[in-house]
């Protein structure tokens, strides 16, 4: 839910809580190639990180075949930090309610997550960085 405070299921995974680190703002993304609304979110949120270069992207990807994430990701020509997620260890540390799920962290602190497919997804971002 946007302009909540949220907790995480469990501790960060090593791998993810090293490449969050401790400086500047990073948002995660959970999708998944089988997800429609993450079709639709995704560009809107490389636009984003793409107009704010402060703001670092790492996209997870939960689909329990990696070759089909990979094609995914090659379809929509993401860009940056992907994470092949196959086991679920990384998402079950969120257990989002749903998928896309955006978590955005400053200062390596989960400050906000965003659940779902989202419109103004852009403007929401923004908001939640503030």
């Amino acid at each position: 839910m946007a302009g909540a405070i949220v907790l995480l299921a469990h501790s960060l995974p090593p791998l993810l809580a090293q490449k969050i680190g401790n400086k500047g703002v990073v948002v995660v993304d959970f999708f998944a190639s089988w997800c429609h609304s993450c079709q639709k979110e995704l560009p809107a949120v490389q636009r984003f990180i793409h107009s704010h270069p402060n703001i670092r992207l790492i996209s997870v990807d939960v689909d329990e075949d990696k070759e089909a994430g990979e094609a995914f990701v090659k379809e929509l020509g993401l860009q940056g930090d992907v994470i092949f997620d196959t086991k679920g260890s990384i998402v079950e540390s969120f257990d989002p309610a749903g998928i896309p799920a955006l978590y955005i962290f400053k200062d390596g602190k989960l400050k906000q997550s965003i659940i779902g497919a989202r419109e103004n997804i852009e403007v929401l971002l923004l908001e939640a960085i503030r």
